[in-house]
């Protein structure tokens, strides 16, 4: 858990956002979308990019996923 919070605080506060709003809060893509205040195309495009950093961040720590 604590390499995952290392990953998280270190990426930027819009990937740190798409993750929490779709992963922990559970909301549909429209609706974070709205909350970002982006298309919905848009919004699943960052929450892809966030994955992927998250991911490549975990990686080099050693975590496999």
């Amino acid at each position: 858990m604590l390499l995952y919070a290392e990953c998280l605080h270190a990426m930027t506060e819009d990937h740190r956002k798409v993750l929490y709003l779709r992963h922990q809060a559970g909301m549909a893509y429209k609706d974070v979308a709205a909350e970002l205040g982006r298309s919905e195309e848009a919004a699943v495009m960052l929450l892809g990019r966030a994955e992927l950093k998250l991911k490549e961040c975990l990686r080099k720590k050693g975590v496999e996923c």
